[in-house]
């Protein structure tokens, strides 16, 4: 798949739970060839399927290419509004199943949203890692006791910006998260904010990256993820 990789390792629930935002559970069963009263039974938890009708789902989930529909869904309602598509379940659902594939096994310990605006992405992301989530936040933490970095923003402004010292002390790894990376100043700085405070990048998400950004990025040897890179 295009943007979805590894898709049978993922646990079937969660992608019948990912296509029920998207299709309601009559659909599912014409397409899946299995009773929505069953299938209503999965994504409630009520039952597990068994392990031969996993693998069908899975399958039958793969060959309809359902997954790469929603991915050039949600691309094409990126490039309307990126802002208000992470306001929607079904997206941030989509947006962790693909973060977290790109991740396969490694640990990460905070996820670090860069703007309020990625708190959503960052929430939805740290639930599925099982880790803890650090915002960043403008003029620092209150206490006073933190990181802090400086960027320009598009006006040309100075903008300070700190996270709580406690929130990454011993995390490790970490994955950087935005809905826009369309500074390449503003993430730089994040990411040697991050370095001073001795935790390793290991991936930078976004909805939409400027191909610069996505270049400096890279350039500093961290993986960049983007639904659309432009």
């Amino acid at each position: 798949m295009s943007k979805v990789r590894g898709v049978k390792k993922a646990s079937v629930i969660k992608l019948l739970t990912l296509l029920n935002y998207r299709y309601s559970l009559r659909d599912l069963q014409a397409l899946l060839g299995i009773p929505y009263q069953t299938l209503w039974k999965y994504v409630s938890l009520k039952c597990m399927p068994e392990e031969k009708t996993s693998v069908k789902i899975a399958e039958r989930i793969e060959k309809l290419k359902l997954l790469d529909k929603l991915v050039e869904e949600a691309v094409n309602a990126a490039r309307e509004d990126p802002y208000d598509l992470v306001r929607k379940p079904g997206f941030l659902s989509l947006f962790t199943l693909m973060v977290s594939n790109v991740l396969h096994d490694v640990r990460v310990g905070v996820v670090v949203p860069m703007s309020e605006y990625a708190l959503m992405l960052a929430t939805a992301l740290a639930m599925e890692l099982h880790c803890e989530m650090c915002p960043v936040l403008q003029e620092g933490p209150p206490a006073r006791k933190g990181y802090y970095t400086t960027y320009f923003n598009e006006r040309g402004k100075t903008v300070v910006v700190g996270v709580p010292k406690h929130c990454l002390k011993d995390k490790g790894r970490a994955v950087l998260v935005d809905v826009v990376f369309g500074s390449a100043d503003k993430v730089e700085a994040m990411l040697a904010m991050l370095k001073s405070a001795r935790v390793d990048v290991v991936l930078a998400a976004a909805v939409v990256a400027g191909k610069d950004v996505s270049d400096a990025i890279t350039s500093k040897g961290v993986k960049v993820f983007s639904l659309i890179t432009e």
